[in-house]
């Protein structure tokens, strides 16, 4: 039991890390197409995935912390 609760932690802490890379990388590709393209087309699109990759990392964040607590 306790294993798995380790197990579950460690999972979610790397989901946690992808979604935050994830987010950088869609942040970054929307400075270079703001300032190398001059365009503003699909911004509110990647906005919102960053928004929502950003929310996910949070989730998974609150759910590492309840489990370190049911851990103790």
């Amino acid at each position: 039991m306790e294993q798995a609760i380790r197990n579950k932690i460690a999972d979610y802490s790397r989901f946690t890390f992808i979604l935050l890379i994830l987010s950088a990388y869609l942040y970054v590709g929307m400075l270079i197409q703001l300032y190398m393209k001059q365009t503003t087309e699909h911004i509110s699109f990647i906005v919102s995935l960053v928004a929502v990759c950003l929310i996910g990392a949070w989730i998974f964040t609150m759910r590492i912390s309840q489990l370190n607590k049911q851990n103790i």
